[in-house]
């Protein structure tokens, strides 16, 4: 693969030097390292077995809500224009029941 992506030899070295680049890893949604990593100058593809049960643990303790902005607002800030504009509006009452 070097051979095909480097355009020079000063390329070749760079993408053999092991601190350069690579360092190739699969991490799970807890932070756990399955596979890899692979060295810079080691060229390869790295398989995984995925607990698709992690991944849906993981995404129900992520804080979507960004509720973090409201423990800490020097992080991000909301701004909204005054008015705010109506983004949608009923054109007929539903029918009822």
């Amino acid at each position: 693969m070097i051979e095909i992506l480097a355009a020079t030899e000063e390329d070749k070295k760079f993408m053999r030097e092991p601190n350069q680049s690579g360092g190739s890893e699969i991490i799970d949604p807890v932070g756990r390292i399955i596979a890899g990593p692979l060295s810079g100058n080691e060229e390869g593809i790295l398989y995984a077995d995925v607990d698709l049960e992690d991944a849906i643990r993981a995404r129900v303790v992520h804080d979507f809500g960004g509720h973090y902005i409201i423990a800490a607002p020097m992080i991000a800030a909301l701004t909204m224009p005054t008015p705010i504009r109506k983004t949608a509006r009923v054109v007929s009452p539903s029918p009822s029941a």
